[in-house]
């Protein structure tokens, strides 16, 4: 048998490791790999941002042109109430702000309110904020009819329209129309757009 004296078995403990030391370092090592990685993550979330901002500009920029071969018309039905107001105009005059549209784009409102283009301008403004509002507003008219079912307020509403579009593009046009109306007037005003607004070598 081997007998240890008390004074080896204390030199040989002492000999060993610091435990403090250790669960010290392998957390510091812990706390880089960790920053390293955020820093990864965050750089790669940026390329992986202006990637798809590069790719918006040009989806944008062939959008634009392709838009811009013929007169570009949209048409808001509902152009006075809430929907519109808050929801419709914000999400054009993004677009606008995208240079989505051609530069001479027509956005015409229709509904049956009385409303000057100042009065106008100002509901549908509400929610609009930045330097290019005006030029936006610029682009926006609005057409007072007796109702959405009222066949003569689309024939003039149809001639107000064709003074708008520039004769520049013959007559080729693309109308683009978004209904912000109640549903129950669904019916009234597709029938309508079909018979009044879609013409001759144009898309409706």
């Amino acid at each position: 048998h081997i007998k240890m004296s008390k004074q080896s078995l204390v030199a040989n403990y002492n000999d060993e490791p610091s435990m403090t030391f250790s669960v010290s370092n392998t957390k510091r090592l812990a706390e880089i790999e960790e920053k390293r990685h955020d820093a990864l993550v965050l750089e790669r979330r940026q390329s992986d941002a202006k990637l798809q901002t590069e790719s918006e500009e040009t989806l944008f920029i062939k959008l634009k042109e392709t838009l811009s071969r013929d007169a570009l018309t949209i048409i808001v039905f509902g152009a006075s109430g809430h929907l519109a107001k808050t929801k419709t105009y914000p999400a054009l005059y993004d677009l606008f702000c995208e240079g989505v549209f051609p530069d001479d784009v027509n956005i015409v409102g229709y509904a049956r309110s009385k409303l000057t283009k100042k009065d106008f301008d100002k509901k549908i403004s509400i929610k609009l904020k930045g330097n290019t509002v005006e030029m936006f507003l610029e682009r926006c008219t609005y057409f007072s009819g007796k109702g959405y079912d009222d066949d003569e307020s689309y024939k003039l509403f149809a001639e107000y329209i064709d003074k708008l579009e520039d004769n520049k593009y013959g007559k080729r046009s693309n109308r683009i129309c978004y209904l912000a109306t109640p549903p129950t007037v669904f019916v009234s005003v597709c029938e309508r757009i079909k018979k009044y607004l879609k013409i001759n070598n144009s898309k409706c």
